[in-house]
């Protein structure tokens, strides 16, 4: 049980990392080809 919490925790700060990363596309829309 131990291990599943940790993979999940693990796994939960890097997809935080990640989604930190692609700040250029915060407050966009889907549609805009502003740069």
């Amino acid at each position: 049980m131990k291990k599943i919490v940790a993979l999940i925790a693990g796994g939960h700060t890097l997809g935080k990392t990640h989604g930190a990363a692609v700040t250029s596309h915060v407050g966009r829309r889907a549609g805009s080809r502003r740069h």
